[in-house]
């Protein structure tokens, strides 16, 4: 699986830089929670990102339509040299809402 995120990662670069006349393009990606995990793992692991929040909640499985935000910087290629995440897990939109986080999030 994370060898799929790994691939997700090169190929959302080299889209993006792909994009003709925008300086900072804004990407929406949507999936499951368990991939966002993975996501947010592999940024840290491998790309030294920073994240907001508790130490190791960006190592929990982010809750349903949870909205996380990264600032990445691409060279020429596509490829990540920086990413810093600037929003993590936010349920902001869900207020009013009748919402129960599930009991075993992140276990």
């Amino acid at each position: 699986f994370k060898e799929r995120v790994r691939q997700f990662v090169k190929d959302l670069g080299r889209r993006v830089i792909k994009l003709e006349g925008s300086v900072s393009p804004r990407v929406l990606v949507t999936t499951h929670g368990g991939f966002i995990k993975d996501f947010n793992m592999l940024l840290v692991d491998e790309f030294s990102c920073s994240m907001p929040g508790k130490d190791g909640e960006w190592g929990r499985i982010c809750p349903n339509t949870g909205v996380s935000r990264y600032n990445m910087v691409l060279d020429k290629e596509g490829e990540m040299q920086k990413v810093v995440c600037t929003e993590l897990h936010y349920k902001g939109h869900l207020e009013g809402a009748e919402y129960n986080d599930p009991v075993l999030y992140g276990v």
